[in-house]
């Protein structure tokens, strides 16, 4: 895989062609993509303000924006950042498209929709490229998303968060009771080794 996706490359999901470039995560060899795919079918994305972080070749964003969502898509990857940029125009699609450590550079509104496949495992990353895989130590990147997410969400935002069963899910759960948040299971599939949960994460009951 390494070898492979260190040069550019092509990939297709439906009616949607994009190229992903070396260090961007590549949407067609993990299984977390599609699954979260898979379940946004299910949901009515028109006309919803829709947020992407760390949307990475920006697959997710311009599936929703085709099924007629207002998306903004976000990643701390300069080189992802121009992949979207590209992916976007080159599928005659219209997205938000923002530089951005999270939430750091998005202006302070709800969107109704929020979709993060974050990185998740324990390690400092080093370059640019491993911060698709890497949360840093000390589960830092989940300390900061929660903390920053409840300025994004209103009552009625769905907020979707994605992880496979090779994280520590228990310790990123434990991570959202400290900042007032619920996760709550709403979607589970396995393909072959591999266990990936889509968990809708909501304000705890005495702080709604």
């Amino acid at each position: 895989i390494l070898r492979y996706t260190a040069s550019e490359r092509g990939y297709r999901y439906g009616d949607i062609r994009i190229r992903v470039k070396p260090g961007v995560f590549h949407p067609g060899f993990f299984f977390s993509t599609k699954v979260l795919l898979k379940y946004l079918k299910k949901l009515n994305l028109d006309n919803r303000r829709f947020l992407e972080i760390g949307a990475g070749s920006g697959l997710v964003s311009l599936f929703a924006a085709k099924r007629g969502a207002i998306v903004t898509a976000t990643d701390i990857s300069e080189i992802a950042f121009a992949n979207i940029a590209e992916n976007a125009l080159r599928n005659s699609v219209e997205i938000a498209v923002i530089h951005s450590d999270l939430f750091e550079n998005l202006p302070h509104q709800p969107f109704d929709v929020i979709v993060v496949n974050p990185p998740f495992f324990p390690k400092n990353p080093q370059n640019e490229a491993q911060f698709a895989w890497y949360c840093g130590k000390n589960h830092d990147y989940f300390h900061r998303f929660f903390a920053q997410l409840p300025t994004f969400i209103s009552p009625e935002t769905t907020v979707m968060l994605i992880l496979s069963d090779v994280c520590d899910i228990a310790e990123i759960q434990q991570i959202a009771r400290e900042n007032g948040l619920a996760m709550t299971t709403v979607f589970r599939k396995k393909v072959w080794w591999e266990t990936n949960t889509i968990f809708r994460i909501e304000k705890s009951g005495a702080l709604r």
